[in-house]
């Protein structure tokens, strides 16, 4: 589906219909069929298996996963990435909680590993790495009055060092900040059908739609770490070199 005309919601856009054989029914019924209720029995029938079915392939205007959220690639994560020095990172960020939430996640052990083909990595899955750090930070944070006293919790969110996703399966999506306001359009007069005006309502119209969003450390922040901690075991782990008094730092 085209996404909605928020400056004009009572529009309705088209929906992609492909090479379906419902384009040419419709093509029928716009003709001299259109009287024909054979055809409208057959244009219903074909409308179920249109609305049960999404396109995984082409280029389909709006996948149903991602529906809510931006869908621009740079505004969701599936994975850890390179981050090789902390210049990289948002400036708004402090170097120095930087620090402090690797130590943290390094004394709570927050990461499993696995070793594979000669090279360390990520024994467990991106999410369950970024919710199960996220967590140990926040259980950390909330915890510990010094280190509150130390980074205000407004100055987490507003320095980048938190921030808020939805998480849907195996992904993590920024919110799409252009969603219409629901009170802004709720009982919107959208259309006219057989004499009587119909109004736009939501369901539980006073429920708190929040499932699905979580509080997670910056993925830049952890992206930084988990290369960091990657980079050392994968060079320094098992080594035998004489230099063993040298000091390997991680962050």
């Amino acid at each position: 589906m085209s996404g909605i005309n928020k400056s004009n919601i009572r529009e309705f856009r088209n929906s992609c219909l492909g090479t379906g054989p419902i384009r040419g029914t419709i093509g029928r019924l716009s003709g001299e069929e259109h009287e024909d209720l054979d055809i409208w029995n057959l244009y219903i029938w074909e409308l179920d298996k249109y609305v049960h079915v999404e396109s995984i392939s082409g280029v389909p205007y709006r996948k149903i996963r991602n529906i809510g959220t931006n869908n621009c690639t740079s505004n969701s994560f599936r994975d850890f990435h390179i981050v090789c020095e902390t210049g990289s990172l948002n400036s708004s960020i402090p170097k120095a909680i930087i620090k402090d939430i690797a130590n943290i996640l390094l004394e709570n052990k927050v990461f499993s590993f696995n070793y594979y083909q000669g090279y360390y990595s990520i024994g467990m899955s991106f999410v369950d790495a970024v919710m199960k750090a996220s967590n140990t930070f926040i259980e950390y944070y909330n915890s510990h009055p010094e280190f509150r006293k130390k980074y205000k919790k407004e100055q987490l969110f507003t320095k980048f060092v938190l921030q808020k996703l939805i998480l849907k399966g195996d992904m993590f999506y920024e919110k799409d900040n252009y969603n219409v306001l629901i009170e802004a359009i709720v009982n919107t007069e959208m259309f006219t059908f057989k004499g009587h005006p119909v109004q736009l309502a939501l369901r539980d119209f006073h429920a708190e739609y929040t499932a699905g969003e979580v509080i997670v450390i910056n993925i830049e922040i952890l992206s930084y770490i988990v290369y960091s901690m990657l980079k050392y075991i994968n060079v320094k782990y098992g080594r035998t070199e004489d230099n063993i008094a040298e000091k390997a730092r991680i962050v």
